[in-house]
């Protein structure tokens, strides 16, 4: 809360853009279902990172019609089981493969977590007594044998659905956004500032000051330490399009903090 983002988030932010642009190269070429859970219980920034993969602005096509990932599914809109597979089995049957987003938080219309009731076992607790996500590989199998079950033909064949977890490695990568380097140096000076004017009650805040077309800007700021802790901010509606994208309002915000990205063409 109070941040327009937080140190780190630029560079997991570019780690999961550009795992997907290489993960969806190798999904063209093998065909099948693909799909990534990307870290985020209650919040899918993160996960709606995957659509700079494509290159381009969401501009409402139909899934199929997407470059890839085909498919983003976020923690703030309700997801449905019947209406994630007929989501899949649309793109599959067109393009012969698909690929999806997926965050580890995604929730029913009740606002259940999707990945205890898909765990093939009990599942472990993490230390706020919530079921782990996180790194486990639970929804993404359990995702896996959902589409499988689901989309196998009567005497047919099951098509090939794989899945991986990206886990802890998308927010330790060693190859950090040259925006994220900057602000990280810059929030960490003024929090010695803060320090040693004797404030205690502070969080340092990153605050957008432009974001014209090349000419993203940024500052710190002081936020009360009770309006930021043990609070969420969430992907606001403008951020998202649809159950399964989202919009050009998000490429606006996130594609100036992650850096330039690999030219990847197919022959």
């Amino acid at each position: 809360m109070e941040n327009d983002h937080t140190p780190g988030f630029p560079s997991a932010a570019r780690y999961v853009t550009l795992a997907h642009m290489g993960d969806a190269l190798d999904n063209a070429s093998l065909g099948g279902i693909k799909i990534n859970v990307v870290m985020g219980r209650n919040a899918g920034f993160l996960t709606a990172a995957a659509s700079l993969a494509r290159g381009q602005a969401s501009d409402g096509a139909l899934p199929a019609d997407r470059p890839a990932p085909h498919l983003i599914y976020l923690p703030e809109v309700p997801f449905a089981t019947d209406c994630f597979l007929a989501d899949v089995e649309a793109v599959y049957a067109k393009l012969g493969r698909c690929q999806i987003a997926v965050s580890e938080g995604i929730r029913d219309a009740d606002g259940k977590e999707i990945g205890p009731k898909l765990m093939r076992g009990p599942g472990e607790m993490d230390a706020h007594g919530n079921v782990q996500l996180s790194g486990t590989g639970a929804l993404g199998d359990g995702l896996a044998d959902l589409i499988k079950s689901g989309l196998t033909p009567k005497g047919g064949k099951a098509p090939r659905v794989r899945a991986d977890t990206f886990g802890y490695i998308q927010r330790c990568w060693p190859h950090p956004s040259p925006v994220d380097a900057e602000e990280a140096r810059a929030v960490g000076r003024y929090a010695a500032e803060l320090a040693a004017k004797g404030d205690a009650r502070a969080s340092v805040t990153i605050v957008r000051t432009s974001n014209a077309p090349g000419a993203y800007r940024s500052a710190c700021a002081r936020a009360d330490l009770s309006a930021v802790a043990r609070r969420t901010r969430h992907v606001p509606p403008e951020f998202i399009s649809g159950t399964n994208d989202v919009s050009a309002a998000f490429d606006a915000y996130c594609r100036p903090l992650i850096g330039d990205l690999p030219q990847l063409e197919r022959l």
